[in-house]
């Protein structure tokens, strides 16, 4: 077994139990709430006191053993161990390292929510312009105890204004899209996330994404492949009707970071050499009109 302790004094204890009392572990909402197979994993909630609060099995149709447990600075755990249960095969996240059992016994890593409950599993948020609008879509791939998602926007990165909420399904175990629309974007981007609000008030935020609402015609259509990125940045979709653009790369105070050009027959990416942050390119054609792309470099 191992144990952990939080940011709020409760103890975290994970381990393996091959007894078939059924419940004896488990508390009423958990993720699975009933003993299974012929050994299963197990997570359990202790207040400082050393009343149990919560507690979760983690098993399939063969034998499974919780090995490690980790928490993180939001309360989050994470239980590493092992299962030979092929019955397991629905529990890995769309996009994981492994998504489907191999033979004999495998490694797995599970995280859970406080209450031993599996977090939200969404996809990454995705924004476009419409008509001048703000589109912003998500997927969720499964939910627990998920009161709904607080759509914050910002001109910076840094500062943040709620500008909408959407409810959340509560508990699910099938995919539900979400979908919302902001009429007045900021000029000329504007950055967007989602904060997900679980019922007891725990939160996390996804990745912010920027969406630019005004630009040139010729260059409207120009976007970075991947955004946020590293040092390597990939420009799309410039027009080959004109082979060379200008760009320039400053950050959030308008000091100049770099500066360049782009030929639209040849590769181009650009190779920023800067921090972690927030910056904004302009890509220049020869009349004089322009593109701002926002950029998040991790």
């Amino acid at each position: 077994m191992q144990g952990g302790i939080d940011n709020a004094g409760n103890l975290y204890v994970c381990g393996s139990s091959n007894s078939s009392g059924g419940t004896a572990i488990a508390t009423t909402g958990s993720y699975q709430p009933v003993y299974n197979g012929s050994s299963d994993a197990f997570l359990v909630k202790f207040n400082a006191s050393g009343v149990r609060q919560s507690g979760t099995y983690f098993g399939g149709d063969g034998v499974e053993n919780g090995y490690g447990l980790a928490i993180d600075l939001t309360n989050k755990l994470y239980v590493a161990g092992s299962s030979n249960s092929f019955s397991l095969n629905t529990i890995p996240s769309p996009g994981c390292h492994q998504p489907a059992k191999a033979f004999g016994s495998d490694g797995f890593v599970i995280g859970f929510a406080p209450a031993g409950t599996l977090p939200v599993e969404a996809s990454p948020l995705q924004g476009t312009n419409v008509n001048g609008y703000a589109q912003l879509k998500w997927t969720t791939f499964s939910e627990r105890e998920n009161y709904g998602f607080e759509v914050e926007r910002s001109s910076n990165a840094t500062s943040w204004k709620k500008t909408g909420f959407l409810f959340g399904q509560g508990n699910s175990n099938v995919v539900n899209h979400y979908s919302f629309i902001d009429p007045e974007p900021l000029d000329p981007f504007t950055y967007y996330r989602y904060k997900q609000i679980d019922y007891d008030g725990q939160f996390s935020y996804s990745t912010p994404i920027a969406l630019t609402r005004k630009s040139n015609s010729n260059l409207k259509a120009c976007f970075i492949l991947k955004n946020p990125g590293d040092d390597f940045i990939e420009i799309k979709n410039l027009p080959v009707d004109e082979m060379s653009y200008l760009y320039e790369i400053t950050d959030l105070i308008g000091r100049n970071i770099l500066s360049g050009s782009l030929n639209s027959s040849l590769g181009n990416t650009i190779t920023l050499n800067a921090p972690s942050g927030s910056y904004l390119i302009r890509i220049l054609d020869r009349d004089g009109g322009f593109i701002a792309l926002p950029y998040i470099k991790q």
